[in-house]
């Protein structure tokens, strides 16, 4: 997978995971404890795979000598 396909995908979970946060939090607030507890495992997973893209496909490729295009959506992801 190239690098801007990579950043995209990280933002893309990672934006994913906020979302369902602020929909746990809002689910605490109205006392909705069971369905906020769902949500949030449902982030920690867009969370975790966010991260395996990261491990995986950057830091791994970079360590094993791959010259990667730096950009903004890099630094963005």
């Amino acid at each position: 997978m190239n690098t801007e396909n990579v950043a995209f995908e990280i933002i893309s979970l990672s934006g994913d995971a906020k979302a369902e946060l602020q929909k746990a939090l809002k689910l605490v607030h109205e006392g909705a404890f069971e369905k906020a507890q769902k949500l949030i495992v449902q982030a920690n997973d867009q969370l975790r795979k966010a991260h395996k893209m990261q491990t995986q496909e950057l830091l791994t490729r970079e360590a094993n000598g791959e010259k990667l295009s730096f950009n903004v959506l890099i630094s963005h992801a």
